[in-house]
């Protein structure tokens, strides 16, 4: 049973992906070619805006060691999806535009892989920075000593490995990777809306001079504080908008079906379309770092302008 649901998806994806009918190319044909100029310059965007972050917070000091490694981590797995996933996707629509495809499969095995792993450590690192925000409005002066740079940094190196254990998984069991899959990105929704719910409810219920006195914090520190949860939170917030669609449009495709119709360009270009949504969220995470984190702001104009002058 298991064979025969691993040749079912292998033939689903090659439907999908490999064996896609002439008719059905000739109609998408100038849709591919403008998905794929697309994706360069997303891929670029990616790639740069990010590079740009991270030199950025290397040389940022008001922001604490272990939430600066979330947000290093975070910017390199867009790094990665400028450098990897982007190119990839390119040559995957050209080609298919071109219908000169050839090793489709190891092409789509790579995406597919490293897409999964990239999402996954994503998904993980921005629910970790909700529940950073929420240890340190309720840990108070303990929080410096409880969430530390050294267990940060096996936190961090936790998610990469369960991330990519987990994305090999469908070459042996995909019914146990789907479980999985879901599993996680459930958890991890409840705990970003736990989280924010909690600290929004705190901040809500308590006037300022209150929260100073019982977390010991200054107004300036309180000052911070907001604004980092709102930062925290438009992180947040963007990656839901962008992976949302994706994740509906696979269920949907599941419960109807209707993968393994060649001849739905409808499908195909929703399926299109919400991938390159997905990859639209690391184009803007740099975007969004510059207009919610002032220091970080400084930080890649200064280095902007040290370019532009070199």
């Amino acid at each position: 049973m298991e064979n025969e649901t691993a040749d079912e998806i292998q033939k689903t994806a090659d439907n999908l992906y490999c064996s896609l009918d002439e008719a059905l190319v000739e109609e998408v044909k100038q849709f591919l070619i403008l998905l794929a100029a697309f994706n360069i310059i997303l891929s670029l965007v990616a790639f740069l805006g990010n590079t740009l972050i991270l030199d950025a917070l290397r040389k940022e000091s008001s922001i604490r060691p272990p939430s600066k490694l979330f947000f290093r981590c975070l910017a390199a797995t867009d790094i990665c999806v400028g450098a990897l996933i982007g190119p990839l996707s390119v040559y995957y629509w050209i080609s298919t535009a071109n219908k000169r495809l050839s090793n489709c499969q190891a092409v789509v095995s790579v995406l597919f892989l490293t897409a999964n792993i990239l999402t996954l450590v994503s998904l993980l690192t921005v629910t970790a920075i909700s529940v950073d925000r929420l240890l340190g409005l309720s840990l108070g002066q303990k929080f410096k000593h409880v969430v530390t740079l050294k267990r940060t940094y096996v936190v961090v190196t936790a998610f990469w490995i369960m991330s990519i254990g987990i994305a090999i998984l469908p070459l042996y069991n995909f019914l146990v990777y789907s479980w999985c899959v879901y599993t996680i990105v459930t958890l991890c929704l409840a705990t970003a809306i736990f989280t924010y719910t909690k600290i929004f409810c705190t901040l809500r219920h308590n006037h300022n001079r209150a929260i100073c006195v019982l977390r010991h914090m200054t107004p300036l520190t309180l000052a911070r504080y907001k604004k980092a949860v709102s930062s925290s939170l438009w992180v947040q917030a963007t990656m839901v908008v962008c992976f949302l669609p994706h994740v509906i449009v696979g269920i949907l495709g599941q419960v109807l079906q209707d993968w393994s119709k060649p001849a739905n360009s409808l499908l195909f270009i929703t399926k299109a379309c919400t991938v390159t949504l997905v990859y639209i969220n690391s184009s803007l995470n740099p975007i969004l770092y510059c207009w919610r984190i002032k220091s970080i702001r400084n930080a890649v104009k200064a280095r902007m302008k040290q370019i532009f002058c070199c």
